[in-house]
């Protein structure tokens, strides 16, 4: 079990998701770690319709590629069970379509909140980087480090009510000082370097320290933003961490158009390299 490593992505790494999805997943976590296992139970464990959308599949010379769930990189087995994505595989998927000769365009299927910065910048490179046409689209949420992934996408396509955006990055530090004091508990920390300390949990942050994390917060930022305005016509002012449906999407031009559905985006794909 690597609840540890778990614990830390969680609470101590830069996340590029939507605030809501990783307080959920906060909860869920320390409610697992408490032995609430009921609240752990989710749609997905009820079992969900399958559309069988969620493997890799050809049609028509396109090669589909899902992008579903909360992206990571080195997940383990638990956090892919726990509906995390691996940028890992669909870093192999991309280099297995890059080089088949029967691929003629790659369509990248978008279900996702985002997920941890690690990774999401060099699996982005990769999908500039295929030589092929590319298409992303969604049908539901394209958010943070998927839209990252979605804006190096040739074109991309949502349906009216998709969830698109959230183009911002944060970090999630707990202070909890005041609770260990009440508790009658005083930590003795033995360091070495300034800055060895920063985030610790039993103290609070030095304003030299939230500099640094918040230097590192404003850098991703604007990587983020010049990543998707490498091919996204869009003004600075929509890539402050709103998000938008598929209409308001096309009108910011982080989006190229609107479609039905998934069928129409395949058809579209197809009919670029017909």
């Amino acid at each position: 079990m690597k609840y540890p490593q778990i614990m830390s992505r969680v609470f101590r790494e830069p996340w590029l998701i939507q605030p809501r999805v990783h307080e959920t997943m906060q909860r869920t976590l320390l409610s697992r770690i408490g032995g609430n296992h009921q609240a752990m139970i989710t749609d997905d464990e009820d079992g969900p319709q399958d559309d069988g959308r969620d493997e890799v599949q050809d049609y028509g010379g396109v090669r589909i590629i899902p992008v579903h769930g909360i992206l990571g990189k080195h997940l383990d087995s638990i956090e892919m069970m726990c509906g995390g994505c691996s940028v890992d595989r669909i870093c192999e998927a991309i280099e297995i379509a890059k080089h088949d000769t029967n691929v003629r365009a790659v369509l990248f299927d978008f279900r996702s909140p985002g997920g941890t910065v690690c990774g999401i910048p060099e699996c982005a490179d990769a999908i500039a980087e295929i030589g092929k046409p590319t298409i992303g689209f969604t049908d539901s949420l394209c958010c943070s480090g998927a839209m990252w992934l979605a804006a190096q996408c040739d074109e991309f396509y949502a349906t009216r009510s998709a969830c698109i955006g959230s183009v911002g990055v944060y970090v999630y530090l707990e202070d909890w000082s005041k609770a260990l004091e009440q508790e009658g508990i005083k930590p003795n920390p033995i360091s070495a370097g300034e800055f060895k300390l920063l985030g610790a949990y039993f103290k609070p942050l030095t304003d030299a320290e939230r500099a640094i994390v918040q230097a590192s917060v404003n850098k991703t930022h604007a990587e983020f933003k010049a990543v998707v305005k490498s091919k996204r016509p869009v003004e600075d002012q929509y890539l402050e961490g709103q998000d938008y449906d598929g209409e308001e999407a096309t009108a910011h031009g982080l989006v190229s158009g609107i479609v039905h559905d998934f069928d129409e985006a395949v058809a579209f794909a197809v009919d670029m390299v017909s």
